[in-house]
């Protein structure tokens, strides 16, 4: 299985949950710099970026103008630090591959910023706004089915919870909330029947959806398991399920739902073993 395997994702998926632990704990900073580490090891790390800048725009929402600045200065900074993994390497592969070598490789001459990754994912993947949507690949939606379909029901079960508070960025809310005197920037639901629904987790959410709308458009769909392998979302969700399949209160599909992620994963896991051992996807 790939998480157990000598390969990228378990250390992508190391630094990312790291970087957010330290991130909610209001460790930017190291939180950032671990992130640097997680673009270097995987490209997409560099979209954890976003965290500061959501927190940017709720934390200024009743600023006065120079903390806005300071604040914008080292979101900047912030975000910036991310980026230095994967420019590191795009710049390590441009310093191989169209300085020192003879010839050339044609993806120097291609622009004025030539990436490594952007021609690589487009000339050997054939990555590309839904240039994967062919009937041969018919079969590769199928394995990605469960996948796709717990993460919209699980965006969707978030976003129906509290719709105002989805398409407000957290700024306004349709269910009753407690202002924690302590910091008035943290919001959290007062009725909430499970720790899924917190409005702390919507930072994190928008992460899942931005994901998930890039992978069933231009990406190998077939990876997507291993693509969200870094999102705690994926864990807290099928978590959310179980949990409510055996509690008192459950229905009976409540229970369908619940055992039927369990059952999923445990069989991904055994099947995972054999694909990734002999190169089927998601190898």
């Amino acid at each position: 299985m790939f998480m157990s395997a000598m390969y990228t994702e378990s250390l992508f998926a190391l630094l990312s949950f790291l970087g957010m632990n330290l991130f909610v704990s209001g460790k930017l900073w190291s939180s950032a710099f671990l992130w640097l580490l997680a673009s270097l090891t995987r490209s997409n790390g560099i979209i954890f970026s976003g965290f500061f800048v959501f927190n940017l725009i709720i934390k200024e929402i009743k600023s006065i103008s120079l903390i806005k600045f300071v604040r914008l200065i080292k979101t900047i900074i912030l975000c910036s630090i991310v980026f230095l993994g994967f420019g590191a390497f795009q710049l390590y592969g441009f310093d191989q591959f169209c300085i020192y070598a003879t010839p050339i490789r044609p993806w120097c001459l291609q622009s004025s910023f030539p990436l490594l990754y952007q021609y690589v994912q487009k000339h050997y993947w054939n990555c590309g706004f839904l240039t994967y949507y062919e009937f041969k690949q018919i079969p590769n939606f199928l394995f990605a089915l469960p996948m796709i379909s717990l993460s919209f029901f699980g965006i969707y079960k978030y976003a129906n919870y509290d719709y105002k508070r989805m398409i407000s960025l957290g700024l306004q809310s349709s269910q009753p909330l407690e202002i924690i005197k302590e910091n008035s920037n943290i919001q959290k639901d007062k009725h909430n029947l499970s720790p899924y629904f917190s409005s702390d987790l919507l930072p994190f959410i928008y992460l899942w959806l931005i994901l998930l709308l890039y992978a069933i458009t231009s990406m190998h769909i077939q990876v997507i398991t291993r693509f969200f392998s870094s999102l705690p979302t994926v864990y807290w969700f099928a978590t959310h399920l179980f949990v409510t399949s055996i509690s008192k209160n459950s229905t009976e599909l409540d229970k369908k739902f619940g055992y039927t992620v369990l059952y999923y994963f445990v069989l991904y896991g055994w099947c995972g073993i054999v694909l990734f051992a002999n190169y089927f996807p998601p190898a």
